[in-house]
């Protein structure tokens, strides 16, 4: 019986976490010189009404075969991606040098337009 109700709950919890939503593939861009490739995602955020979507950038290094999220923005809904050379992309407006530099709009927490920006209230 134990071993039954083990069983369930495992099946349970493996259900939860296979159901949770996928981020959609919206775009792909490759560098000039075709060393990087930045896919960009879509995610809903899985929360239904109560959450905003995301934009999440994926780069790939292609002769090293690294993958490195970049680029993520909460409450955005689309992206455009512009190479300004091999390796600077701008996105959606964030100039990012792809060897070490990223975005996360989540570290603006503490900062006052973001939250006015967030709330609407700008």
């Amino acid at each position: 019986m134990f071993y039954a109700i083990l069983l369930a709950i495992i099946a349970l919890v493996s259900q939860f976490f296979s159901a949770q939503p996928a981020d959609e593939l919206i775009q792909t861009s490759h560098s000039p010189d075709n060393s990087y490739i930045l896919r960009a995602y879509r995610g809903d955020g899985g929360g239904g009404a109560t959450a905003a979507n995301h934009i999440r950038c994926n780069l790939e290094n292609v002769r090293e075969h690294s993958f490195s999220d970049i680029y993520y923005c909460y409450r955005q809904d689309e992206v455009e991606i512009n190479w300004i050379d091999s390796k600077t992309v701008n996105i959606s407006g964030k100039v990012l040098d792809v060897t070490k530099d990223s975005y996360d709009s989540r570290d603006e927490e503490d900062d006052l337009d973001f939250w006015l920006n967030y709330w609407e209230l700008e």
